[in-house]
C-alpha cells in the first residue's frame, strides 16, 4: 500500500476518539491508517489528493475517510496556511457508530463495509451548522468537564447524521439550483474570496465580458457581483467573530481586507463594529 501508516496511540486512552485542529504550511506526505478520519477545513483553501483523485478544498469542505484509504492534504500556495479539523475514530468505536446509523441510511452500505465507497466528501451549509457542532466538540475534548464524553459521543453522531443527510441529499438533486454559469461563478468568488477577487478577475476566467456577467448574475441572484463579494465578505467576517478564537487583524487578512476598511464596512452593514460584535455574539460569552 503506498503512503505512510498514521498511528495514533492516543485513540487507546481518549475514549475511541482523539480531535485535535491543525494549521497546515507544508504539503502533508500520503498517509493510510487503520481509523476513521473526519476532516473539517476550517479556513485556507488546496487539495485534498485522496483515491487517485486532486480535490480542491476550501472552508466548509468535508470528509469522512474510511480505513485503509491513503490520502494526503496540501495547502494553496497562494494561501500561507490550510486549517483542518480531525477527528480520529477507532474502529470499535466506528463500528458501534455505524451499526446504530446503518437502518437509517441504507443506501449508504457500500460506505459503511468499505467496500466500494471509500470516503465521503460534502459542502457544509452556508451557516456552518456543522463547523459549529465540531468547534463545541473539540472545546470538549480540550477541557475534559464532566460528562464531556458523553457530550463528544453525542456531538459526533450528530455530526455524521448531518453529513450522511446532505450526502445524499446532493445525490438526489441536480448540482445546479441556479443558471449553471452564476453557479459556477459563485462557487469561483468562494474560493477566491481569501485572495481578493474582482468582476475583471471573473470575466477573465470565464473568458466573458464584464456586462454579460453584470447582466447574467443580476438576473439570477437579485444583486450585483461586487454586493454580493461584500456581503459574503460580512457573513464570513460574522461567523469568524462568533464561532473562533481568531483575532480580528487575523480575521481582516484572511478576508483580504485592510482592517481599517473591513470595520467601516461592516460597522456600514451591521450596525456594530467587530470588536461590539464579537463581544455579543461570541459563542464562548
Amino acid at each position: 500500500m503506498d503512503g505512510k501508516k498514521w498511528v495514533c496511540n492516543a485513540l487507546d486512552s481518549s475514549n475511541g476518539i482523539f480531535i485535535m485542529n491543525e494549521g497546515m504550511s507544508e504539503a502533508a506526505a500520503p498517509v493510510y491508517h487503520d481509523f476513521t478520519m473526519l476532516v473539517y477545513t476550517a479556513h485556507g483553501n488546496g487539495t485534498h489528493n485522496i483515491e487517485g483523485k486532486s480535490i480542491e478544498i476550501s472552508e466548509g469542505d468535508i470528509f469522512i475517510v474510511n480505513p485503509s484509504t491513503t490520502h494526503y492534504f496540501q495547502r494553496s500556495k497562494r494561501v500561507r496556511y490550510l486549517e483542518l479539523y480531525y477527528c480520529l475514530i477507532a474502529p470499535n468505536k466506528i463500528s458501534l457508530l455505524y451499526s446504530e446509523l446503518m437502518p437509517e441510511f441504507p443506501e449508504l452500505g457500500h460506505f459503511f463495509d468499505n467496500t466500494f465507497t471509500r470516503y465521503i466528501h460534502i459542502k457544509d451549509s452556508q451557516n456552518k451548522e456543522i463547523r459549529n457542532i465540531f468547534i463545541r466538540m473539540i472545546d470538549e475534548f480540550t477541557h475534559c468537564e464532566p460528562a464531556s464524553k458523553s457530550l463528544i459521543n453525542s456531538y459526533l453522531i450528530s455530526i455524521f447524521v448531518k453529513i450522511f443527510r446532505r450526502y445524499l441529499h446532493s445525490m438526489n438533486n441536480p448540482v445546479y439550483n441556479r443558471n449553471p454559469i452564476v453557479d459556477h461563478i459563485i462557487r469561483y468568488i468562494n474560493y477566491n474570496l481569501n485572495y481578493g477577487v474582482s468582476l475583471k478577475d471573473i470575466a477573465n476566467a470565464f473568458h466573458l465580458s464584464q456586462e454579460y456577467i453584470c447582466r447574467l448574475f443580476k438576473k439570477h441572484t437579485g444583486t450585483t457581483v461586487k454586493q454580493f463579494v461584500i456581503n459574503l465578505r460580512i457573513e464570513k467576517a460574522k461567523d469568524l467573530l462568533k464561532n473562533t478564537d481568531r483575532s480580528i487583524e487575523s480575521i481582516a487578512v484572511s478576508l483580504n481586507c485592510n482592517q481599517i476598511y473591513l470595520n467601516r464596512l461592516f460597522k456600514k452593514h451591521t450596525g456594530m463594529t467587530l470588536l461590539a460584535y464579537r463581544k455579543k455574539y461570541y459563542y464562548k460569552s
